[in-house]
Formats: structure tokens, C-alpha cells, sequence
């Protein structure tokens, strides 16, 4: 695998950037690691937490920004559902509408701003990124990845989203999980779904 971005944030960096550029900063307290790689042209993001001294706020913060991420990947399925029924909401700008309510709803209204919130994957890092205006359509059998942030902490893997299934793509079985429930947004399930969680040693 080639992995055209590397991106490892501490405790002091990862609050004040949302793309934390390499630097010789030591880690401190806890440490957000963002990864994209790259295999036979197709590409997976994901972002991973460990926390040596965990902050009081960090999982708090985490659970936000997994509820948002959770939210994104509802709101994508209906989306990619909707393409089949014209008169339902089915593009990108649809689902960065939800992850916008999402933020609301978990009390970090303004952070979507502070940040992109990614999109559609697989031939690149983001084919496409969601934005407010967005008019691309969403489809199945297409990979996805979010990567909402609240000051300090990130929630981001990619996700193929299919006809019959949805698939966490860059789950290995060896990082913790948590179950997350997506925030209740018209049009979207609420399913739990299961997403990684921050290692706190």
C-alpha cells in the first residue's frame, strides 16, 4: 500500500488544526492518527485515537463526532436509495444537510465549518467532497468517507455502500468498536451502527 497522507495531531495540535501537518511536536496527552492509503488505484481514509492521559472531554467530544459520522452514513444510504425514486433527496448536498442538523443535535453547531466533512471515495482520497451546494448524486455500490471533527476529536473510516449491505472498509477486527446511534434526521434511519472508538490507556 502507498499512503499519500499521514497525518498525526497531539493533544496541543490536534485542537487547533483539523489537518495536522507532520511537525517534530511531541504528543502529550493523547494523539489522533489520519490515515489515507492506497492499493491497485483504490483508496480508504481513516482516523484513529489513542489517548495516554485522556482529557475529561476527549470521548465526550469522540461520541459527538461518531453520532455526526453516523449520521453521514444514514443519510448517504437514503441518499443512494433515493436515486432509484427521483422525488427523494439523493445528493450530496442532501447528506451534508443531515451532517449539518447532526452537529446541532449533539451541540457543536458551528464545527461543520471549521473543516470539510468528506465524501465519496475510492478512485482518489474524495472523489467528491459534500458541500451545503453539492448537486453530485449519490449512488450504491459506491465507497463513502466522512471524517466529522469536534475540537480535539475525529471520527472517519470508509464505508462501501451497497444494494444489500453496508460495509466498514477499514475495519480490522483489532481496534475497539462502539455502538453509535445516528442523530434522528427526516428521511434517515436510525439504526445503531458500529464505529471505531478512541483507545484510552
Amino acid at each position: 500500500m502507498n499512503a499519500p497522507v499521514v497525518l498525526v495531531g497531539g493533544a496541543e495540535r490536534a485542537q487547533s488544526y483539523r489537518h495536522y501537518t507532520p511537525s517534530d511536536a511531541s504528543l502529550g496527552d493523547y494523539a489522533l492518527v489520519s490515515v489515507t492509503a492506497e492499493r491497485a488505484g483504490l483508496y480508504a481514509s481513516t482516523t484513529r485515537t489513542v489517548a495516554f492521559d485522556a482529557p475529561d472531554w476527549l470521548e465526550e467530544r469522540h461520541r459527538a463526532a461518531a453520532r455526526v459520522e453516523a449520521t453521514a452514513l444514514a443519510a448517504t444510504e437514503a441518499a443512494a436509495a433515493g436515486n432509484l425514486d427521483e422525488t427523494a433527496p439523493n445528493t450530496a448536498g442532501d447528506v451534508f444537510d443531515a451532517i449539518r442538523e447532526a452537529y446541532d443535535a449533539v451541540g457543536y453547531p458551528d464545527e461543520w465549518r471549521n473543516h470539510h466533512q468528506g465524501g465519496a471515495a475510492g478512485f482518489a482520497g474524495r472523489e467528491w467532497i459534500a458541500t451545503p451546494e453539492s448537486d453530485e448524486p449519490v449512488h450504491r455500490s459506491m465507497a463513502y468517507a466522512w471524517n466529522p471533527t469536534v475540537q480535539g476529536a475525529k471520527s472517519e473510516d470508509t464505508h462501501l455502500v451497497a444494494a444489500d449491505r453496508t460495509e466498514t472498509l477499514t475495519k480490522t477486527g483489532q481496534w475497539p468498536t462502539h455502538e453509535v446511534e445516528p442523530v434522528a434526521v427526516d428521511r434517515i434511519a436510525t439504526e445503531p451502527v458500529e464505529l471505531h472508538a478512541p483507545v484510552i490507556r
